[in-house]
C-alpha cells in the first residue's frame, strides 16, 4: 500500500508533466497563429518560415516534439533526420543576415537575441510597406 508522501510526489509529478505538456501546446497554437503570409526578405520555403516563426515566437526555444508537428507527414523513423536538414537548410539561408539558430542538445532550437531582433526589423518593415 502506498504511503501519503507517495501520492504527493505522484500528484507533484503528474502536475509538471501537466505543465509541461500545456506550454508545449502553447507553443504549437503560437506556432499555428503566425502571419504566413508575410513576405520575409530570405525567400523560404513555407516550411522553412513556420519554422523560424515558431523559434521567433517563442525565445525561449522550442522543444524537437513541437517542431515535428510542422513538418509534412513523414514515417515516424526519419523525422528526426527530416528535421535536422530542415535546420540546415535554414541556417545556410539565413546566415548572411546574421540570424542565427541555437541548437539545444536534446531538447529543440532557439534564435539568439540579436537573430530575434533583426526578424522583429524585417517584420516591421514589412508591415510599414
Amino acid at each position: 500500500m502506498l504511503q501519503r508522501s507517495d501520492y504527493y510526489a505522484e500528484v507533484i509529478r503528474l502536475r509538471e508533466e501537466l505543465d509541461e505538456a500545456r506550454e508545449e501546446i502553447r507553443q504549437l497554437r503560437k506556432a499555428l497563429r503566425t502571419p504566413m503570409s508575410v513576405e520575409l526578405p530570405w525567400r523560404l520555403t513555407r516550411t522553412q518560415r513556420r519554422l523560424l516563426f515558431a523559434l521567433y515566437e517563442s525565445p525561449r526555444g522550442v522543444k524537437r516534439e513541437c517542431l515535428w508537428e510542422m513538418l509534412p507527414r513523414f514515417e515516424a523513423d526519419t523525422r528526426e533526420k527530416t528535421l535536422d536538414t530542415h535546420f540546415c537548410l535554414l541556417r545556410r539561408r539565413l546566415r548572411q543576415s546574421g540570424i542565427q539558430i541555437k541548437t539545444l542538445h536534446g531538447i529543440g532550437y532557439q534564435l539568439t537575441a540579436g537573430s530575434i531582433a533583426i526578424i522583429k526589423s524585417a517584420l516591421n518593415t514589412q508591415v510599414a510597406a
